[in-house]
């Protein structure tokens, strides 16, 4: 019989040993991750660095909490995607662009960019470059669903300045220019 640790070490190795062409598992919760968000918004989690831009570091807390597994190598399409302290933490957890390149072009998580608003749900992502300038310099997460009696609404919640659940596009309405990215998560 084989215990716990066994298993995980089996399963390690297995993971170790696929194809590159494998696609990483996982079941991501939006919601969970959400919840997390929200409970880590205003008051950062003190087990993590909080950075003075601490927007996507926080961020990838949530996605993680939600259950998408942190990836401490590269290989093909993997790309890394982990926290372990202050001083040994990837590039993708901390970094605006480093992060959407592990949403959007690799086997790490899987995520897409979506048209619209309406299209993102909890756990989702969007990211800003607030001067349209092309430096990508803000990421948050939908954190509630708000319906005004027309339409749905995502809210977001977010670190550097601290909010929780507002509009997605509060930035796109407070600067003259303001590019953004709605990023669908998914299993």
């Amino acid at each position: 019989m084989k215990t716990k640790l066994n298993q995980k070490n089996t399963k390690k190795q297995l993971q170790n040993n696929a194809p590159k062409a494998t696609l990483a598992s996982y079941s991501y919760d939006g919601s969970d991750a959400a919840s997390y968000a929200l409970d880590y918004a205003l008051t950062p989690n003190p087990d993590y660095y909080y950075w003075n831009n601490d927007c996507t570091n926080f961020v990838s807390q949530a996605l993680n909490y939600g259950g998408i597994p942190e990836r401490g190598t590269t290989s093909g399409n993997y790309k890394k995607w982990y926290y372990r302290d202050r001083w040994d933490v990837s590039t993708s957890w901390i970094n605006v662009d480093d992060f959407y390149d592990v949403l959007t072009n690799s086997y790490t998580i899987f995520a897409s960019e979506v048209d619209y608003a309406s299209d993102l749900s909890l756990g989702d992502v969007v990211q800003y470059d607030i001067d349209s300038d092309g430096d990508w310099n803000h990421t948050a997460i939908v954190t509630k669903i708000y319906n005004n009696g027309r339409y749905d609404t995502p809210l977001v919640s977010y670190h550097s300045s601290n909010k929780k659940n507002v509009a997605w596009d509060y930035f796109v309405s407070k600067y003259d220019e303001c590019d953004y990215r709605l990023i669908d998560v998914h299993e």
